[in-house]
């Protein structure tokens, strides 16, 4: 269960539960492929007039999978492995069947969480006085691809 009883926004304390709900997670824990069923307490603050709900950790909103098999999926896919293999690999180091869609998603959502973290970084980059970089390319869908590190 996942419960939260001061306001996220403002701080104060949250009125009892004013009702749940459940959500199902996946993720990899110890080594092993777990599923786990949370029951999320919604809570009223009056002070800001807002329903709130606690997340359950390590599942960013609205995900299926944990961050644990989401950051093995993206390191896998940066080391240019494809797809299918990594769907080959998840089912035989844990004994899940995903789809392919299902590991694109994972990477477009890592993707799209590190893309905030990467135009700072760009940014930063930008204003330094030497900067030192290497190239690399690979095949990706038939089609050469580079890539330029700094």
């Amino acid at each position: 269960m996942t419960d939260l009883t001061f306001c996220p926004t403002c701080g104060s304390a949250l009125s009892n539960p004013t009702g749940s709900y459940t959500r199902k997670t996946e993720d990899v824990t110890d080594g092993r492929w777990t599923r786990t069923e949370w029951t999320i307490m919604r809570r009223y603050c009056k002070s800001c007039c807002r329903q709130h709900s606690a997340r359950p950790p390590g599942v960013l909103p609205k995900g299926l999978f944990g961050t644990t098999i989401m950051s093995q999926v993206f390191v896998m896919r940066s080391l240019a492995i494809p797809y299918e293999k990594i769907q080959t690999l998840i089912h035989m180091m844990f004994g899940k069947s995903i789809t392919v869609s299902a590991i694109m998603n994972m990477c477009n959502t890592a993707a799209d969480k590190c893309e905030p973290l990467y135009n700072e970084l760009a940014e930063a980059i930008k204003h330094t006085d030497l900067v030192f970089g290497d190239d690399g390319g690979w095949f990706l869908n038939e089609k050469h691809w580079w890539v330029w590190r700094l």
